[in-house]
């Protein structure tokens, strides 16, 4: 079986595919045997999902060192015959046109893969993947990933408004969008700005790209948790791609074998 890890600064996410890698549509990614997320493993804890007994391969995109060191010492001591192979920008086909490829986020660069490949890889494209942090990113046709924007996601505006100031209450990101454009209570207020600064900054990074590079609509791919509750914000046209980055890993891992 492969194991594909998607290490974030919230968690890590999981899929689980058969280790064959068999041929398949690029705009038709496989269905993962099963998915799970935790926040963080310790070697005592038991893994959310059945093991088989053979041995796995673990396939891991990580933007978190403590994280990532977590999941190896859990694999150390309990599957001790599985291997573990942690992607870097090596594995990226794009060409990267970005200074330091090496400090880059791979899970930007595993997006963009999983969003190039799926696209058939004929014209421009946008991804935007909305998380702890939001980022909008470029891949220019023909496969060269440039960068894009970084900035911090709702769960990060609503700590940082509670720790930067004296009365306004640190809230979490639940993903309860407010309905109306004014709030009528303090936390009402804070959602209702946040969400709604979370949604047009991702339209206005996109439409500066789009004008820039001639990149259309429906070449916009938008991915990530914190996206659910602003999706309703976004054009329609735009292609919402959950999983973009576990789809990402197990692609570029089927190129490693």
């Amino acid at each position: 079986m492969m194991i594909c890890a998607d290490i974030g600064n919230s968690g890590t996410k999981f899929a689980a595919y058969p280790d064959n890698c068999p041929a398949v549509d690029a705009n038709d990614p496989p269905v993962p045997l099963w998915t799970a997320r935790v926040a963080t493993l310790t070697p005592s804890q038991p893994f959310p999902r059945p093991l088989p007994a053979l041995a796995n391969r673990w396939v891991v995109a990580s933007v978190d060192s403590h994280r990532q060191a977590a999941l190896r010492a859990w694999i150390e001591q309990n599957r001790p015959a599985d291997r573990l192979q942690l992607l870097s920008h090596r594995d990226i086909p794009l060409q990267l046109a970005v200074d330091q490829p090496e400090r880059t986020g791979i899970d930007r660069m595993v997006a963009a893969t999983a969003a190039w490949n799926r696209t058939g890889r004929k014209m421009s494209l946008i991804v935007v993947d909305a998380g702890t942090a939001v980022t909008v990113d470029l891949v220019e046709f023909p496969g060269v990933f440039r960068g894009g924007n970084i900035f911090p996601g709702a769960e990060a505006c609503f700590g940082a408004l509670g720790g930067a100031t004296d009365q306004l209450p640190a809230l979490q990101d639940d993903g309860r969008f407010p309905d109306e454009p004014l709030g009528s209570a303090t936390e009402s207020a804070i959602r209702s700005g946040v969400y709604r600064m979370q949604a047009g900054a991702v339209r206005f990074l996109v439409e500066q790209l789009q004008q820039r590079f001639e990149v259309s609509s429906q070449e916009v791919i938008v991915t990530g948790g914190a996206i659910l509750a602003i999706r309703k914000l976004l054009p329609a046209e735009w292609t919402f791609s959950p999983g973009l980055v576990l789809d990402g890993i197990r692609h570029l891992a089927c190129l490693k074998r």
